[in-house]
């Protein structure tokens, strides 16, 4: 949670140090959790990230500046930076840190377990990554908004309907 002071206090699981903010980590104006790792927008638009790291999640690129938005699964990260760009960097199992050539400008960001999808400008979306219940298959047609869980994706069409593709196993793609 950002507190009104900007400072970030977080809660839960620890078992990688993923809730133990960083003494010194300053003002935040986003956050992002993913499966072990914990990722933050500073004020000045550098990332800052901690907890487990061992596909290279919480590895920061060196030199990434203007982010305003922040994506975190189970082993990757993914920013959006304020030239509507995006980048991403953790696991390559499946492809989910490959922002594919030509993606153009997003406007939002949406990252699930061991896939990633992209809102782009022209409110299309486009999703990469693990493909093993179809939560990459982003149906044609504009969103305004989209969000990811571990195995489904679901976006807010334009006319303000809900539409979910990829895992239903619980009734969450309904």
């Amino acid at each position: 949670m950002i507190k009104p002071d900007n400072t970030l206090t977080c809660w839960g699981a620890n078992w990688s140090g993923q809730t133990s903010v960083p003494a010194g980590l300053g003002g935040v104006r986003a956050v992002a959790a993913g499966d072990s790792h914990t990722c933050v927008v500073k004020l000045d638009g550098t990332v800052a990230c901690w907890g487990n790291g061992f596909s290279g999640q919480t590895s920061v690129p060196a030199g990434l500046s203007g982010v305003i938005a922040l994506g975190a699964g189970n082993e990757h990260t993914c920013a959006m930076k304020s030239d509507n760009s995006m980048v991403c960097w953790g696991s390559q199992q499946f492809g989910q840190s490959s922002v594919p050539a030509g993606l153009g400008s997003v406007s939002a960001i949406a990252v699930g377990g061991s896939h990633t999808c992209a809102l782009r400008t022209d409110g299309t979306a486009t999703c990469w990554g693990r493909t093993t219940e179809g939560q990459v298959s982003a149906p044609a047609g504009t969103f305004t908004t989209l969000e990811a869980g571990g195995y489904f994706t679901c976006g807010i069409r334009n006319n303000g309907t809900l539409t979910c593709w990829g895992q239903n196993q619980y009734g969450q793609a309904n």
